[in-house]
C-alpha cells in the first residue's frame, strides 16, 4: 500500500466529518442572526467564542495528543488513555465552567445567557473527548456519525424553537448543549459495546503527566493562536454589539473554507506521523508538498470567489442585514486563506512532535495583532479589524512554514 492511499480514506472521512461540523455551525449562525435581533446576535457570539476559546484549551491538553500518542502494539491503551481523561472531566468542566462567569461578567452578559453557555460548553467537552478517542482509534466513520448526531441534531432543536417563538441566545446554546449530550452518550455506549476492557487502569495523573510535554507546548500555542486572529472580535466590544454581530457573521462565511482547515487539523497529524512511521521522511516531504499545494490552491479560489460573490451573498444569507459588511468580508477572505495555509503546516510540525513552532509563529502574529492590529481598529474601525486579522494570520503562516522546513532540512542533514 502506498503512502498516498494510507491517508486517502481516513482524509475523505475527516472531510466529510468537518462538512458536517462547520456545515452545521455555518447554517446555526445563520439561522441565529437571520433570527435574532443584531444586538442579541451580538451577545451570543461573544459567549460563543469564549466557549470556543475554552474548547481550544481543552483540545490542547485533552484530546488533540492522542492523535500522535499511539502505540500499535497495544491499541487498548487508548481506551484506558480516554476513561483516564473522561475521568478527569470533573475538574475540567468546574474550572471552564467559572472562566466562563467571569468573561460574562467582564462582557456583561445576560445571567441566563452564560449559564446556558456553561451547559454547553460542559456537553461540548464530553462529546468532543468521544470525538478524538474515535479518530485516534481510526474509528472515523464512528467520528463522522457522532458528529452527525450532534450537529445536525441541534439544528432540527433549533427549528421548533423558532417556530414557538422560545428562541434566544440561552435557548440556542442549549439546544446545543442537548444534541452534544445525545451524541457522548450513544458514544459512550457503542465504546463499551465494542471495546475489550483495557489490560490495565490509567490514572488521570499518569496520562496528564505523559500528554504534558506534547500538551504544555499545545496549550501554550492555543493561546497564541487567539491572540494571532481570533481576538478581533473581542477587540471591538467598545464599538458595541452591533459591530461585533456585524464582524461575526463574515467570520461565520468564512467557516466554509473552515472546514477544509479543520479536516486538516483532525486528520493530517495522525496520517502523516504514520507516513513518517512506515515509508520516511522522503514520502513525508512528498506528502507536504501536495498537500500545501491543494491548500494553497484552495485557499486562493475561495479568495477569488468572495471577492466576486461578497454582496449578492450576504444579501441573499442575511436578507439585508448585513449587506455593508461586503468589503470586511473581502479582506477577512485573505486571513481564512492564510490559516489554511498555516495549519497545514502546523500539522506536519505536529507529526514531527514539534508543538514549539507553532507556539513561536502565532507569538509573531500576536505581536502584531497587539501593534499594528490595535492601531488599523483605532484608525480603521471594523475595517482595520479585518485588516488585521489577516495581516496576523499572514505572519503566522510565514513563520509556521519557515520552522518546518528548517526543522525538516535539519533532520535530513
Amino acid at each position: 500500500m502506498s503512502a498516498t492511499s494510507v491517508a486517502i480514506r481516513p482524509g475523505l472521512l475527516a472531510l466529510a466529518d468537518q462538512v458536517v461540523v462547520s456545515g452545521c455551525n455555518f447554517l446555526t449562525a445563520l439561522f441565529l442572526a437571520r433570527t435574532l435581533d443584531s444586538d442579541s446576535f451580538g451577545h451570543y457570539s461573544l459567549a460563543f467564542l469564549v466557549c470556543l476559546f475554552l474548547s481550544g484549551l481543552h483540545r490542547a491538553v485533552f484530546t488533540q495528543p492522542m492523535a500522535v500518542l499511539q502505540d500499535r502494539d497495544r491499541p487498548w491503551l487508548q481506551l484506558a488513555r480516554a476513561r483516564a481523561l473522561l475521568a478527569a472531566h470533573w475538574v475540567a468542566i468546574p474550572v471552564a465552567g467559572l472562566l466562563v462567569v467571569i468573561a460574562g461578567v467582564f462582557l456583561h452578559a445576560d445571567f441566563f445567557l452564560v449559564a446556558s453557555a456553561v451547559v454547553f460548553l460542559a456537553c461540548l467537552f464530553l462529546q468532543e473527548t468521544a470525538r478524538r478517542f474515535f479518530y485516534a482509534s481510526g474509528a472515523h466513520e464512528r467520528a463522522l456519525l457522532n458528529d452527525i448526531i450532534s450537529y445536525v441534531g441541534q439544528l432540527v432543536v433549533l427549528l421548533p424553537l423558532a417556530v414557538l417563538g422560545l428562541l434566544s441566545g440561552a435557548s440556542a446554546f442549549l439546544a446545543m448543549a442537548a444534541s452534544s449530550l445525545l451524541a457522548f452518550v450513544l458514544a459512550l455506549r457503542w465504546i463499551e459495546r465494542t471495546h475489550p476492557e483495557p489490560a490495565v487502569e490509567l490514572s488521570v495523573t499518569e496520562v496528564i503527566e505523559e500528554q504534558w510535554p506534547l500538551s504544555k507546548w499545545l496549550l501554550a500555542t492555543v493561546l497564541a493562536i487567539w491572540g494571532a486572529g481570533q481576538l478581533y472580535p473581542f477587540l471591538l466590544v467598545p464599538l458595541g454589539p452591533v459591530a461585533v454581530a456585524t464582524f461575526s457573521v463574515c467570520l461565520n462565511l468564512l467557516n466554509l473554507l473552515g472546514l477544509i482547515t479543520q479536516s486538516v487539523a483532525n486528520c493530517v497529524p495522525a496520517n502523516a506521523a504514520t507516513i513518517l512511521q512506515r515509508h520516511g521522511r522522503a514520502a513525508f516531504r512528498r506528502d507536504l508538498l501536495r498537500t500545501s499545494l491543494f491548500a494553497g490552491c484552495a485557499g486562493g479560489l475561495f479568495v477569488v470567489a468572495v471577492g466576486w460573490f461578497a454582496e449578492p451573498v450576504l444579501h441573499f444569507l442575511y436578507g439585508g442585514r448585513y449587506d455593508t459588511a461586503a468589503d470586511i468580508l473581502r479582506t477577512l477572505s485573505i486571513g481564512a486563506a492564510c490559516s489554511l495555509m498555516g495549519t497545514v503546516f502546523g500539522a506536519y510540525a505536529l507529526a514531527l512532535h514539534d508543538s514549539r513552532s507553532g507556539l513561536f509563529s502565532n507569538l509573531g502574529a500576536t505581536v502584531m495583532t497587539f501593534t499594528v492590529g490595535l492601531w488599523l481598529i483605532g484608525n480603521h474601525a471594523m475595517q482595520g479589524a479585518a485588516l488585521g486579522t489577516s495581516l496576523s494570520l499572514a505572519t503566522a503562516m510565514s513563520l509556521q512554514a519557515m520552522f518546518v522546513l528548517h526543522r525538516l532540512r535539519r533532520t535530513s542533514a
